[in-house]
């Protein structure tokens, strides 16, 4: 988001490079000399500093979305931008990816209290010779804080079998809940 903002800053500057241009406008941009790119981005100005808005926007959503409660609401998707509109094709450009890139990070934070539980759970076995019963076991002698699901909004799923356990913990990958990497099966 930094580097993206920097990058909105220099061309509002006029300061656009070739690569920067085919990247906004693969397809369509001129293979103008560099020379006539500055000029070209100093006339643009106004574009630039609407999208720019328009991305500063989107990341405060985005920063409101993710330090707020949990299960997170869905951001809703902006329409794919038309082939001329330089202000939407530039927020499209910058902002694709940023809803994902934050699905990735609760993805890791699910996974890391997973991992979290497993390890106390693990700990409470060795110390009693068997599971608990129930995950509230753990807090606070083997763990400070029960663990969320940042999914859900709620402790991983846990599931006595037998002489083990299940924990589950959702993934962003699809629309339904999917079971993918974040569970621990364990036997004994």
């Amino acid at each position: 988001m930094k580097g993206t903002n920097a990058m909105f800053m220099r061309m509002e500057r006029g300061e656009i490079d070739p690569r920067t241009a085919e990247y906004i406008y693969p397809m369509t941009w001129p293979h103008w000399p560099s020379s006539f790119l500055g000029p070209a981005a100093r006339v643009g100005r106004p574009f630039v500093r609407m999208a720019r808005l328009r991305y500063l926007r989107h990341v405060e959503q985005l920063l409101d979305a993710q330090a707020g409660p949990r299960p997170r609401p869905a951001l809703p998707e902006p329409p794919a931008p038309q082939r001329w509109a330089l202000v939407d094709r530039l927020v499209d450009k910058f902002t694709a990816g940023t809803w994902h890139r934050s699905n990735l990070g609760d993805n890791f934070a699910g996974a890391l209290g997973a991992a979290e539980l497993a390890v106390a759970l693990r700990r409470f076995k060795l110390e009693r010779f068997e599971y608990p019963a129930d995950l509230s076991a753990l807090v606070p002698s083997y763990l400070d804080r029960m663990p969320i699901d940042p999914h859900t909004g709620r402790p991983p799923i846990y599931v006595r079998q037998g002489p083990g356990f299940t924990l589950r913990v959702t993934d962003s990958s699809s629309g339904a809940e999917k079971w993918w990497a974040f569970e621990w099966d364990v036997k004994r």
